[in-house]
């Protein structure tokens, strides 16, 4: 009976780190849809999350190629798509200054700071 009452307490906590974690996982992909701007070389440029998991990225956007956004963990992957291949890239993401403002940073190091337009 005891070890009994012992499983059902790992699995309650079990299950509430999982409830927990996919509400914030869903916070997240929340915070990220809307216009973002950010400085590309003195000029300021948006990038835009729909919520469908499309996103516009002037940068990469190219008549013949579509890019997507989807959050998986700790990571936000951004791919692009066109006739004959795909391009996946990885970046680390965190929010601050209450969901303003977004940071990316790629597996080089490189990051992005991203502010959202209201």
């Amino acid at each position: 009976m005891k070890k009994q009452i012992v499983m059902l307490g790992i699995f309650m906590l079990i299950l509430i780190v999982m409830i927990i974690g996919c509400d914030s996982l869903k916070n997240n992909e929340d915070k990220l849809i809307g216009t973002w701007t950010y400085d590309y070389f003195g000029t300021e440029t948006d990038i835009i999350f729909h919520s469908n998991g499309d996103c516009i990225f002037p940068e990469y956007q190219r008549t013949d190629a579509t890019l997507t956004w989807k959050i998986n963990d700790t990571k936000l992957i951004l791919t692009i798509i066109d006739d004959n291949s795909s391009h996946a890239m990885f970046f680390d993401y965190s929010f601050s200054n209450d969901g303003k403002t977004l940071t990316m940073t790629d597996i080089e190091g490189t990051s992005m700071i991203l502010n959202k337009r209201i």
